[in-house]
């Protein structure tokens, strides 16, 4: 009885195991949020890709605190490919 109990535990742990999903990401940042002070042009952030096997593209926008983006700004982000 106490085998069996053991033996349904590892199977039903085995089972709940498959459903953790794993979060893998090729593209970091070097921070997650921002700061522009006013004083500055501009602002640069480091993008690192992580992958051995495809380079991966990376963009940025600006928005303002309601979601909504910047288009009087939002030339000024660009486009980069993280190798």
């Amino acid at each position: 009885m106490k085998s069996k109990k053991i033996a349904m535990t590892i199977v039903l742990a085995s089972l709940a195991a498959g459903l953790v999903n794993e979060a893998g990401a090729a593209i970091a940042l070097d921070r997650t949020r921002a700061i522009f002070p006013g004083s500055e042009k501009s602002i640069s952030l480091s993008i690192t890709n992580d992958s051995t096997s495809m380079p991966y593209l990376a963009q940025g926008w600006i928005e303002d605190e309601h979601g909504k983006k910047n288009q009087r700004s939002s030339g000024g982000c660009s486009a980069a490919a993280a190798s």
